[in-house]
């Protein structure tokens, strides 16, 4: 049995993603979604540490940082960021081990797109785990200028002051004016708005005015291929006239990656679009 644990997760499509997942590499199992508060965390983990729970889960918003303190291992990936989204019970030793996979999601995505170049600019909306696995990803890139932004402004500062100030050679920086005029490459968004039918924040809708016109805006919320509607982020981007993209390729990318991990096999990204599709 593999699984999600997160908040607020009734709507996720990773069942579905992993469910085609273990047809491909021929395995027998389900994928279960575990909606739970931080308080019950603890003996969740604990079921799994006992080899009564699940063998592998994915991890998402609230619980990326707060899951650090529950495995016995982690990758280097995870002790930069201190934020994990995969974790995989090992029965011959008794242990959980924890992975960041995120980062790697994220840029595997990013590549697709064929924007980004060593020098360029971003702007990264958020200060939770998702969003220290987008900065760890611009650094890989070369990006060189960061700006944090976010609705709290003490959040922001304790952002660039705590994670942001022990990594990489980068300028970082907050953004948190409308007045601000600037001209950065990428716009980021790592907070989970939702999909369409309501209105952006104000202090989000502000950043479009300081990306370059060329600028792409990349939304880690996603809307499955085929849905009707785009997610609020995509929608309001492409209405100023910017490209965007949703989360969903980098949602694709993280899973083949969790996968991975937790199996053994590898299966390839055009496979498993074409079972999705053929559903």
């Amino acid at each position: 049995m593999l699984g999600l644990v997160g908040k607020g997760i009734e709507h996720s499509r990773s069942p579905a993603i992993h469910g085609a997942l273990l047809n491909l590499a021929g395995l027998s199992g389900g994928y279960q979604l575990f909606d739970l508060p931080e308080e019950e965390l603890s003996s969740f983990m604990r079921t799994m540490k006992e080899g009564r729970g699940p063998l592998g889960i994915n991890v998402t918003i609230p619980h990326k940082i707060a899951m650090r303190s529950f495995v016995d291992e982690a990758d280097s990936r995870v002790e930069i960021l201190g934020a994990l989204n995969t974790v995989v019970y090992d029965n011959t030793s008794g242990i959980l081990k924890g992975y960041n996979t995120d980062v790697y999601g994220f840029r595997t995505a990013l590549a697709e797109t064929e924007h980004g170049y060593p020098g360029a600019s971003a702007i990264v909306y958020g200060y939770g785990g998702a969003a220290r696995a987008v900065v760890i990803a611009l650094l890989e890139k070369g990006y060189r200028r960061i700006a944090i932004a976010g609705r709290s402004r003490d959040s922001v500062q304790d952002f660039l002051n705590g994670f942001c100030g022990q990594i990489g050679e980068c300028s970082f920086e907050a953004l948190e004016s409308v007045t601000v005029k600037s001209d950065f490459d990428l716009l980021v968004n790592c907070a989970p708005f939702g999909q369409g039918g309501r209105r952006l924040p104000v202090e989000f809708s502000s950043l479009f005015s300081c990306l370059n016109k060329t600028a792409l805006v990349f939304d880690l919320v996603y809307a499955p291929p085929g849905s009707t509607v785009s997610t609020l982020v995509v929608e309001a981007a492409r209405d100023q006239g910017y490209r965007a993209i949703d989360g969903w390729g980098m949602l694709m990318h993280q899973a083949l990656e969790s996968f991975r991990i937790w199996t053994g096999v590898s299966i390839d990204k055009s496979a498993l679009e074409a079972a999705l599709d053929s559903k």
